[in-house]
């Protein structure tokens, strides 16, 4: 009897439940669809035979949820025949390609592109194909060019390297699930393809504001402006990447919910010295469609994309709907996303924004309601905390799943946030309206100038306190979720007066018990790690101490550290890199003693007890005795291409 108020109180919620639990098990195991729909169909069918009666409440709440499992299931079929053709391993082909998206860099540029089909009277149509491509040319390559390719096309696959992306799941989000490289000799230009009007005035407006930002700043200010204010990160170089990763400041970096938010606040703000002269339904509905506007000056990605929707349906329903409910509405977005774009469901963005926003709508009050204070400044410096914090209970279990580290200072990087970011997108739209008045800009430039250079700054002074990040974690998605469940009734009882709040409490000190006692063990442990990397990379790591040796020159030795990062966000430790490139080398760890020789089929690697023989050449001449490692082009068992392999030793 109580779960049907309470499911039409909150109908979304269990929806979108149902609905992304079917995605979920769809992408995995195909077959439950067959088992999900034969098991709607007989709870229909007995539904009809029972005619309906009051007592089975619950089976009509088991039906809607199987309904939109099933549903959830078939989205994501559809989505599947609708993009992606089956796959063919490592296919050489001559396509046309339309370039969607490009990043031009000094060696590989990357980019995606349409596959395009020339039709009857030799015109060229983009299909639903698309291809990530990496190409190395000093010839400019624009959005909506047409070539000709000489390539062959191969699918993105995952190295399984420790803490590594999963990439071939970002990637299927996009539509995209195979890759290509190509040279200046492997291609020529066709054609471009006319944009419409309204692109072509949108990449005007995009090219006007960013040249108001370069007109008055530069280097790292002009950089994080760009990002900030436009959601271009171009201009970003690795280290004001690393500060803002290393201080839980990232996000700040990237056009989402976060900016779409406070621009939302500074219009509402805005409107009311306004408010004699225009209605507030007026007022709002002007604002959503700004913010629109602004989603396709910054390039209409997918985070933008769902922070607009988002914040569009939860304002607007606000201001008409007499029964609002938040949390409802959050879901409904959530849903009707999935809908048009199952995949979504995948994206670590979707996951920590909506998780974000019901920690918010969830803990915000309460956490507030922890401290008050009587000075206004400290008052308001405590709320906008005080969110952060909520946020952070329902989004930090997945953030140490995903990236195996944690930003111990994420609070006090926060509060800097807070006081700048606001002030920085104010600053920046109230530039681009004033560009043409030549004083005023002056002054506002200056004054956005400041606001980026202080904030940085700041984020500098938080990145070189101690123990700014914690690295190590790496524990079963299940932890994850147990884990913001236990924060969930935690926080929404009370403290030691329930048996909920008392058991989950219990559960949660055993989950972040099993955390701790991982990391220990990731940060402890003795191993040699063989990389799937297209020249060998080992690792040996004993505690604290870790030994890289790599089979290519020292010039390639930033490829290397790029191969084993994610490595040591799971195992930190202090590296020592050696090129073992055309020699034999000797290790010595303390009383361990580690060898590495060239044989005639690759390298030999060898301690007191331990032995493999790493295979270079698929046609060698293997002694059956011996424990053998193939490199990732060679295809058979004990292939490195289908991941990292991890020997432990003992001490």
């Amino acid at each position: 009897m109580k779960i049907v108020p309470v499911f039409y109180k909150y109908p979304f919620v269990y929806i979108f439940c149902f609905f992304a639990a079917g995605i979920f098990s769809y992408y995995f195991h195909p077959i439950w669809q067959i088992i999900e729909i034969s098991a709607a169909l007989s709870i229909l069918s007995l539904l009809i035979y029972l005619n309906f009666k009051k007592q089975l409440q619950y089976l009509y709440f088991l039906f809607i949820g199987l309904t939109f499992f099933c549903i959830g299931a078939l989205t994501l079929n559809r989505f599947y025949d609708q993009n992606f053709e089956p796959l063919e391993k490592s296919k050489s082909s001559n396509v046309i390609l339309r370039i969607d998206e490009f990043q031009q860099k000094e060696q590989w540029s990357k980019g995606v592109a349409q596959v395009c089909k020339t039709a009857e009277n030799g015109s060229l149509t983009p299909t639903r194909k698309k291809i990530l491509f990496f190409a190395q040319t000093q010839n400019n390559i624009h959005v909506n060019d047409v070539l000709f390719v000489s390539t062959s096309l191969s699918p993105i696959l995952n190295k399984n390297n420790p803490g590594d992306f999963d990439m071939k799941l970002y990637w299927e989000g996009k539509g995209v699930r195979e890759m290509c490289f190509f040279q200046n000799d492997d291609f020529k230009y066709l054609d471009k393809l006319e944009s419409s009007w309204f692109e072509r005035f949108m990449n005007s407006l995009s090219s006007n504001f960013s040249k108001a930002l370069e007109n008055h700043l530069s280097g790292t200010e002009l950089a994080i402006a760009k990002a900030l204010v436009l959601g271009d990160k171009s201009l970003l170089d690795g280290e004001t990447r690393n500060s803002f990763t290393a201080t839980g400041a990232m996000h700040v970096l990237a056009v989402s919910g976060l900016h779409i938010g406070l621009i939302l606040q500074l219009f509402l703000e805005f409107a009311k010295l306004f408010s004699k002269y225009i209605s507030r339904k007026s007022a709002i509905l002007t604002i959503v469609v700004i913010l629109w506007i602004y989603a396709l000056l910054t390039g209409f990605s997918p985070s933008v994309i769902r922070a607009v929707f988002m914040f569009s349906v939860l304002t607007v329903s606000q201001l008409f709907g007499k029964n609002y409910n938040a949390m409802n509405n959050l879901f409904f977005t959530a849903f009707i996303l999935l809908l048009f774009q199952p995949m979504f469901l995948f994206d670590i963005g979707f996951q920590l924004s909506y998780l974000a926003m019901v920690g918010i709508f969830l803990f915000n009050q309460t956490v507030t309601n922890w401290f008050t204070f009587k000075n206004k400044i400290a008052n308001y410096i405590w709320q906008g905390t005080a969110v952060g914090f909520a946020a952070q209970f329902m989004t930090a279990p997945l953030t140490l799943y995903y990236f195996h580290q944690f930003p111990n200072y994420f609070a006090l990087a926060n509060i800097g946030l807070m006081a700048f970011s606001g002030a920085i997108l104010g600053l920046g739209i109230a530039l681009f309206i004033i560009e043409f008045i030549p004083i005023l800009n002056a002054i506002v430039a200056f004054l956005l100038f400041l606001s980026v250079y202080l904030m940085f700054q700041f984020i500098v002074w938080v990145e070189h306190l101690p123990g700014v990040v914690a690295y190590g974690f790496d524990f079963p998605f299940g932890i994850s979720v147990i884990i913001t469940l236990c924060f969930y009734f935690i926080v929404i009882n009370p403290p030691f007066k329930t048996k909920v709040w008392i058991a989950s409490f219990g559960v949660l000190i055993a989950s972040l018990s099993i955390v701790v006692f991982q990391r220990y063990e990731n940060l402890q442990t003795n191993h040699i790690c063989f990389f799937n990397n297209n020249q060998l990379v080992i690792t040996i790591k004993k505690k604290s101490q870790i030994v890289c040796l790599y089979d290519c020159p020292k010039e390639k030795l930033d490829k290397v550290k790029m191969v084993i990062s994610p490595y040591l966000k799971c195992y930190p430790g202090d590296v020592i890199y050696y090129s073992i490139y055309k020699k034999n080398t000797k290790i010595d760890l303390g009383k361990l003693h580690f060898e590495l020789k060239k044989n005639d089929v690759g390298r030999t690697f060898k301690s007191e007890n331990f032995e493999k023989t790493i295979i270079y050449s698929n046609k060698a001449n293997l002694n059956k005795s011996l424990d053998y490692l193939f490199m990732p082009w060679i295809e058979c068992k004990n292939t490195l291409s289908e991941g990292a392999k991890i020997f432990k030793f003992e001490n």
